[in-house]
């Protein structure tokens, strides 16, 4: 199976007082394993509600949504919870880190939560802090750590419970642009040498050159950006 996120005419309305807000307008889409996608557009657009849905957060209005082969558009809480823990990774504007763990804990606690608590679970933490160049940093609290290195311990927390797709919200939002571009550099390889599939919402233009697609999201519709020709067709 090559789909692990697809979306089929996805909408989402809020109430605002009495009147109704067509959030998202018949999304379709689907991102396919070992692709790393970014959804940009202007504030407002959709993208948090759109990331909210992907990540089994949020009901859409109308449509249909399938993770990792799973239906679960109607699902009940504790599948969806159950999706989340063993499905997805996530990675937000800040790093939200525990502030009285060390790196390696970050990651353990993940290991904890899923049920899963041996020598092989502390290797695999092992070799993402090595992966990602935290190696010296393995022992270290995060008031010791850098913005960047804290970014990067919230990739490796994200990869932690083996998930098929990572989403991640503006990763790059609190960081200068050189920190930002490491950070998504090695978020594309961790997914590419994984073989996973990542989604990335952001502002950041200077980062879509790291990205194998970018999806445009405007007034709710989505559109797919065709750089060669400077253009966006909606997406069918």
């Amino acid at each position: 199976m090559n789909g692990i996120i697809k979306l089929d005419n996805i909408s989402k309305v809020f109430l605002d007082g009495d009147r109704s807000v067509e959030v998202l307008k018949s999304v379709s889409m689907e991102i396919k394993r070992g692709e790393f996608v970014a959804i940009v557009g202007p504030s407002g657009s959709g993208k948090s509600t759109l990331l909210s849905i992907m990540g089994a957060l949020l009901t859409p209005s109308s449509g249909s949504i399938v993770l990792s082969g799973q239906e679960v558009t109607n699902a009940r809480a504790r599948q969806l919870k159950k999706i989340r823990k063993h499905k997805l990774g996530f990675i937000f504007q800040t790093a939200h880190l525990i502030p009285y763990l060390t790196v390696q804990e970050q990651l353990l606690l993940v290991a904890e939560i899923v049920s899963k608590r041996d020598r092989e679970q502390r290797e695999k933490a092992a070799h993402l802090i090595n992966d990602l160049g935290l190696a010296h940093r393995e022992n270290s609290r995060v008031d010791q750590l850098s913005g960047g290195e804290k970014q990067r311990v919230a990739i490796a927390r994200a990869f932690m419970n083996d998930p098929d797709c990572i989403l991640a919200d503006e990763p790059t939002a609190s960081l200068d642009s050189e920190k930002g571009r490491r950070v998504v550099k090695m978020l594309r390889k961790e997914v590419k040498n994984r073989q996973k599939s990542a989604v990335m919402v952001t502002h950041d233009e200077r980062m879509l050159d790291l990205c194998d697609r970018v999806l445009y999201l405007e007034d709710g519709m989505m559109y797919e950006e065709r750089k060669i020709h400077d253009e966006k067709l909606p997406l069918r």
